[in-house]
Parts: structure tokens; sequence; C-alpha cells
């Protein structure tokens, strides 16, 4: 998906500008998100209490508010064998932030993991905080396992940014 732009009337409107999914599950296998914008989050992807799995993928380039290349928010992710390289977060998580807890009509918390294995992460930047990854508020274990990280860069946590998290 390239050229992908976000820029919509309606806050939903300006998340995911590959992809925005709610409410759903998807598997991606050896797909590639090149210089999408979101004038708000998930410059490539942005999803929403889903399940999701990515693999193989590559993600240059794009852009967002938070989370220069996926956004997710009470999803449980699985990043596996992806490349993120030159995305950009005008606020916060250069390439992925997770969001892990919400607080749902029944008045309890519900949480969400998001894990991610044997990546590469280079020359990703926030102007905030966390060049490459934020993980906030998850109460679940995480797992971030065999990860490369080159070259990336924020005032607060040059990697990665860890919030109110296990």
């Amino acid at each position: 998906i390239i050229k992908g732009l976000a820029n919509g009337v309606a806050n939903s409107d300006q998340n995911g500008a590959g992809l925005n999914l709610l409410n759903s599950s998807l598997q991606l296998i050896n797909c590639a998100f090149f210089d999408n914008t979101s004038l708000k989050d998930g410059g490539a992807i942005y999803c929403e209490n889903v399940l999701f799995t990515i693999n193989s993928c590559s993600f240059t380039n794009n852009l967002a508010n938070n989370g220069g290349a996926i956004y997710s928010y009470l999803a449980s992710a699985k990043i596996i064998k992806s490349t993120f390289i030159n995305n950009h977060a005008s606020n916060e998580a250069g390439a992925v932030f997770a969001d892990n807890e919400k607080l749902g009509p029944d008045g309890y918390y519900h949480y969400s993991s998001s894990d991610c294995y044997q990546n590469y992460f280079e020359n990703n930047t926030a102007s905030v905080s966390g060049g490459a990854l934020v993980k906030k508020n998850g109460q679940t274990a995480t797992f971030w396992v065999n990860n490369v990280f080159k070259n990336n860069n924020a005032p607060e946590g040059s990697s990665i940014v860890v919030i109110n998290s296990i």
C-alpha cells in the first residue's frame, strides 16, 4: 500500500492511511507499506479491538501523530520478522504504538497484548518519546524477542518507552 492519506473530517477518518481495522481479525504476510500519512494515529495501520498478525512485512517512510507505522489500541497483536525503516511520529512511537488497556462499558478494564519477534527497526523517530516503540497500559505479559534497534531517535526513549505496563 503506497501513499495512502487519512485526512478526513471525522477523527475516525484520520487514522490508518493504509488500513483502518475495527472489531475484526486479520493476518498480513509479505506486505509493504510505503509513504502513508495519517493526520491522527497509525500512518500505515490503525487497529482497534482486533486480533492480528503481521509477518514478514515492511513499513517505510510512514507518518502519523502517534505510531508512525502502526497504532494498536486494545488489539492482540503479533508482529514477526518485519522491518520498520524511516517512520516518524510527531508525538509518540516512530514505528509502533501499542495501547493495551480500555475501560469497558461493564466498568472493568480490559487488556490485550502486543508481541514482537525478530523485527528490525532502523532510523525511526518520534518528536516526544519512543523512537521505535511505545507500549502503554498493559497488564498482560508482553514479549519482545530478538528484535534489532538501530539509529532510532526521540527525546525520551530513543528506541523503546514502556508506560504503566508489565
